[in-house]
């Protein structure tokens, strides 16, 4: 019997059912595949999306020394991300328009990158801007243009829009991140899993009180392994969970914004209710950005200032590739 098909309903006292079960369950193609021409793919191309970490495009301008070019992979497409000289970023597709060798091994330059096995000179919009070993007449240059995205580097992340150049939407500025007496910290996760796994995980406060907390000891604080009652709204930008506990004599509200198609944003992460209080701004935001469609770049920024860390336990300089005080950070003391 196919995985994913039908099966037959198991007797009301029958054990041992594995044979019954279907072992994977069949996709939903609509949503989860994010290739170019997908429903899902071409849905996502329509946004501007954090693609990597400020910090991970070395700039090494100052010294003399050429930038690294950093491969990355977004939407199921392999490219390549750089800082030329004029600490403009460019995020090209990786192989050559030549002979297809990998841009990873190229020489950026005061205005682009060099392809390592020709020396074809690539400009961050994707121009062309020398062919060496062709004559000087050759045409090709001006009729040709290497595969590149538009790239806005903001709160030390970099975001890109990889859909039609004539639908680029305005890029995004949500208030949270123009917070005044605020700072701000980039990380970033890889998740082997469909992004859709990732995000629906924002809309579950329930996994907060058995995985967080009572699973293997509070994560955070022991307060999180109150069940809470739970309510879900849309909202105009998506969608909002609001849960409420009790803690002592006090009922703790707390909610996680949900903005689409793939962002969420969280408060802070320590709170246990125990002291009255007016509600207190965003501490985390996460994007959920398809690498492919069975892997995921979690990635976002932590936010601290008084009203998100009262007690100071983030840990600002935890934040980076594969760590955050949210994660690890505690343990890490």
């Amino acid at each position: 019997m196919p995985t994913g098909s039908r099966q037959p309903r198991a007797e009301r006292n029958e054990q041992f059912v594995g044979y019954h079960q279907a072992l994977v369950p069949e996709p939903d193609e609509e949503l989860t595949q994010v290739g170019r021409g997908t429903p899902g793919g071409e849905y996502l191309r329509r946004f501007w999306h954090p693609v990597a970490m400020s910090s991970e495009v070395v700039d090494r301008a100052d010294g003399g020394t050429e930038g690294v070019p950093v491969p990355v992979r977004i939407l199921g497409e392999d490219l390549i991300l750089f800082r030329n000289r004029r600490r403009e970023v460019g995020l090209l597709h990786r192989h050559c328009s030549h002979r297809g060798t990998s841009l990873e091994y190229g020489k950026v330059t005061e205005h682009g990158i060099q392809c390592c096995y020709h020396g074809w000179h690539f400009g961050t919009d994707g121009t062309i801007l020398e062919t060496p070993g062709l004559p000087e007449s050759s045409k090709i240059r001006h009729t040709v243009r290497h595969g590149a995205y538009p790239v806005r580097e903001y709160r030390g992340l970099i975001f890109a829009y990889m859909g039609p150049p004539a639908e680029v939407p305005e890029f995004p500025r949500p208030e949270i991140y123009e917070y005044p007496d605020t700072e701000y910290a980039a990380h970033c996760f890889h998740f082997a899993c469909n992004w859709l796994q990732v995000h629906e995980n924002c809309c579950d406060p329930f996994h907060a009180t058995w995985l967080h907390t009572r699973h293997s000891g509070a994560q955070f604080v022991e307060a999180w392994g109150a069940y809470p009652v739970q309510r879900w709204r849309e909202t105009p930008s998506g969608m909002m969970t609001e849960t409420t506990r009790r803690s002592g004599e006090n009922m703790w509200f707390d909610s996680v914004d949900v903005i689409m198609p793939n962002m969420r944003c969280t408060g802070d992460l320590w709170e246990d209710g125990s002291q009255i209080k007016a509600f207190r701004r965003t501490a985390l935001t996460l994007y959920a950005v398809p690498i492919d469609d069975t892997n995921t770049l979690f990635i976002g920024l932590r936010l601290y200032n008084k009203s998100t860390d009262m007690h100071g336990n983030g840990r600002m300089e935890l934040c980076g590739r594969e760590t955050a005080d949210h994660v690890d950070g505690r343990k890490s003391l």
